[in-house]
Order: structure tokens, then sequence, then C-alpha cells
């Protein structure tokens, strides 16, 4: 028992050194590690910086508020274990669910409202951080955040930008799911 406590304990730790490296120090090969985390958690590897064109009214975050962001995130209980992630709080964590600081907010959410999937907080942290490296620190001149794909289904999504745009983000959900419903 002792033995399987420890384990868990360093695989824990070790997961929480990456992701603090990735956001505190940008690798500097690139973004190897930061999408090697996608691709660990998710089959669908897809990442976008949001710029103005596609996200008219977007503002630039703060670095510094998406790291603090983060942490709360990699304090989240069970931030290894699988879960079940779902807009329907009785079978699963509730979602949209997030984590702010100052006025960087890092969410996860899904693109409808019937689908359920797994994976573990650590997950979304890997993926926010990959985010927070290519959206922000790789592109000083447009620090805008970004989207990128978690879990096996396909419609759930990790999110990184300034508190207020996800509202928007979840506007354009709302629109879309009324459209497939009147369809």
């Amino acid at each position: 028992m002792p033995y399987t406590y420890s384990f868990v304990l360093v695989c824990a730790l070790l997961t929480l050194h990456s992701i603090l490296d990735v956001c505190a120090f940008p690798a500097s090969n690139g973004h190897e590690l930061s999408s090697g985390a996608i691709r660990e958690s998710s089959n669908h590897e897809w990442l976008s910086c949001f710029n103005r064109e596609t996200h008219p009214g977007i503002r630039s975050v703060d670095l510094t508020e998406c790291r603090g962001a983060l942490r709360k995130l990699i304090l989240e209980p069970d931030f290894t274990r699988n879960l079940p992630f779902s807009r329907h709080g009785r079978v699963a964590i509730k979602i949209p669910k997030g984590w702010k600081q100052g006025e960087c907010t890092i969410f996860v959410s899904c693109g409808n409202d019937y689908d359920t999937d797994t994976f573990t907080y650590a997950d979304i942290a890997h993926i926010a951080a990959n985010i927070i490296n290519t959206c922000i620190i790789d592109m000083p001149d447009t620090e805008y955040g970004g989207l990128a794909g978690i879990g096996r289904i396909g419609s759930f999504y990790v999110a990184v930008g300034k508190t207020g745009w996800q509202q928007q983000l979840l506007g354009i959900e709302n629109r879309n799911r009324s459209a497939a419903v009147a369809a």
C-alpha cells in the first residue's frame, strides 16, 4: 500500500514539474514537450491561437496572470485521476469549468450538451501550458490566448484567454446548438 501511494505521488510531482517547466521557461526545442502532452491525452490534435480577425474585440492577456490561473488548476483535488466531464453535473464534473487569476481564465468546455468524456486535470493543465507556450510566449505581438482539443470524442476543448471573452465563445456554442436543433 505505501509503495502504491509513493508511486502515485512521484507521478503527480513529475507531471506538475513538466507543466510548470513549460509555462515558466519556454522549451528551447520548439513545442516538443507541449505538443507531446496533447498527443498523450487526446486523439484530436488541434490548437488555434486567437487573433483579431477570428475573434473581434479580443484583448491581450498577461502571461503572469495566466501562469497564476494554471497554478490554481494544478491545485485541483484528484489532479492525476481520470474523471468524467460533461454539461450534465449529475453524471460528471459540470462544465464549463474554469480557473481565473487576475484577468486570465483557463477553462474546459464542450461544443454540445450531450457528450461526456474522461480525462484528468493534468491533461487540462498540459494543454493549457501548450496554449500559453504557443499562443502567448511564442507570439509576443499577439498575446491573446487560444483553444486546443482535449479528449477522445472531439467536442471538448481547453481555452486560455482574457476574462470575459469566454462568454463570447459560449455564446457562439449556444447559437450553434440552437441552429442544430432547428435544422
